[in-house]
């Protein structure tokens, strides 16, 4: 029987696209992390730590991005986590694979973990409609009745994306999350349930959905359910837990500068405000590539997981190419 090798990359960065000055002084130096597998490194590892040095400096140098932390997870093991750059440009403060990102919509697959979670309990139905959990939630469109959970994790509700995040008026309290539902009573679905395109606001809508069923805040039940088990002991959906030296500044524009807010609002945690450094997000894709079990610990039972991988609406996107949403 042939035998497979599982090698998965995985890349965190400030603003891709954006320029910026080289950084000098101590951030010219590249922060290496390596949990070396059982035995040690073999000539190919070794090449790949060699090789992922020279282009973390590379990237870097070229101005493509303030600053890039790179983990690589093969066979089981994280052969190399490393960080080149500055957490905040103009300041001489070197990025570290310890350090913190906003990571925007990576955020909905711990939300999608939590309501499967949530099936497995026996407090959630997939194919229960949005309203059995929230009566509250109304929208001008009387086919909002018919919304399910399982549309807002695929994306078929009909919801509109989001308007705005508000990041300039950001919101920090627990009752973001139902204020938030409530104020789309004036809007209208662009499409029936069961049909429609990608939707943060629904995914939005989950930090209500979760914290009724479980009786907790979304923000607590990641954390307690997610994050603690797992040992992702950096990782928060609530900007205001990580301590100050973890953080990074949010930089936009092409040359790069810092951005005068922080991408943060409680109203919209489940779809975009999960915060994580790359060594915690190793432990999430070991997770994952384990089928929701790590060191022992089992957040999620593979039927489970199985299901959130396998593709049950096909959205047609904007541009030629087609997507299977899941």
């Amino acid at each position: 029987m042939k035998s497979f090798t599982t090698t998965a990359v995985l890349v965190l960065c400030f603003t891709p696209l954006a320029a910026c000055n080289k950084p000098g002084g101590d951030s010219a130096k590249v922060d290496v992390a390596t949990r070396q597998p059982r035995g040690g490194l073999d000539a190919y590892d070794q090449k790949l730590q060699s090789d992922l040095d020279s282009y973390l400096a590379a990237q870097v140098e070229k101005g493509g991005s303030p600053g890039l932390a790179v983990a690589v997870v093969r066979d089981g093991q994280v052969i190399f986590t490393g960080a080149k750059g500055v957490r905040r440009l103009g300041e001489r403060g070197q990025l570290t694979p310890r350090h913190v990102f906003h990571l925007a919509s990576v955020s909905k697959t711990f939300a999608a973990t939590a309501v499967m979670q949530l099936v497995e309990q026996g407090k959630l139905k997939l194919d229960d409609r949005v309203t059995s959990t929230l009566p509250y939630f109304r929208l001008s469109d009387p086919r909002y009745r018919d919304i399910t959970i399982r549309q807002i994790l695929n994306h078929t509700s009909g919801l509109p994306p989001a308007d705005t995040y508000e990041w300039d008026r950001p919101q920090f309290d627990e009752g973001a999350a139902e204020r938030y539902v409530r104020s789309k009573a004036s809007e209208s679905l662009l499409w029936a349930p069961g049909g429609g395109r990608y939707s943060d606001l629904g995914f939005d809508m989950l930090a209500a959905v979760i914290a009724k069923a479980s009786g907790v805040s979304f923000e607590t039940y990641a954390r307690t359910r997610i994050f603690e088990p797992l040992g992702m002991a950096s990782s928060s959906f609530f900007y205001q837990e990580i301590a100050e030296p973890l953080r990074t500044a949010g930089h936009v524009g092409n040359p790069a500068r810092v951005s005068d807010v922080y991408p943060y609002n409680r109203r919209h945690a489940p779809s975009s405000t999960l915060t994580s450094s790359v060594i915690d997000m190793t432990r999430w894709m070991l997770a994952n590539l384990n089928r929701g079990e790590l060191e022992g610990r089992r957040i999620l039972q593979a039927a489970s997981y199985e299901w959130l991988w396998t593709p049950t609406a096909r959205i047609p996107p904007p541009r030629k190419s087609r997507l299977l949403l899941r």
